[in-house]
């Protein structure tokens, strides 16, 4: 019984340890995940274009019942990227802007997920 309550406290350190060191070195990554988390489950696609040899990424809604919908482009500013649109975005848990728009989010080049320019 005292060998048990040994091992899980150990274990329960240890994964306390892995869990600090995590949020010390990378703080925002939790928060990242579950914005692509959140971005996954409502259907907004992610995906990386070549657009005269810069890789940008990009986030792209379409409308739930499959209609076109007028575009509506996202940029961000500096020092931003194009998952902080996702919490404007979002209202109930429900990707409330894809109801009217066909939406796109660029990541400029050299910033967030874009690569840097040549």
């Amino acid at each position: 019984m005292k060998a048990r309550l040994r091992l899980a406290g150990t274990v329960l350190l240890l994964f306390a340890l892995v869990a600090g060191c995590t949020f010390y070195w990378n703080p925002l990554w939790v928060n990242d995940r579950q914005i692509h988390y959140r971005l996954w489950r409502a259907g907004v696609r992610s995906e990386y274009v070549n657009v005269q040899g810069n890789r940008i990424h990009t986030f792209e809604a379409v409308p739930p019942d499959g209609t076109p919908g007028k575009p509506l482009l996202l940029l961000h500013g500096l020092g931003s990227r194009g998952e902080d649109w996702a919490p404007l975005a979002f209202k109930d848990g429900k990707l409330v802007v894809r109801d009217m728009h066909k939406m796109f989010c660029l990541d400029v080049t050299a910033t967030g997920n874009g690569a840097a320019g040549q």
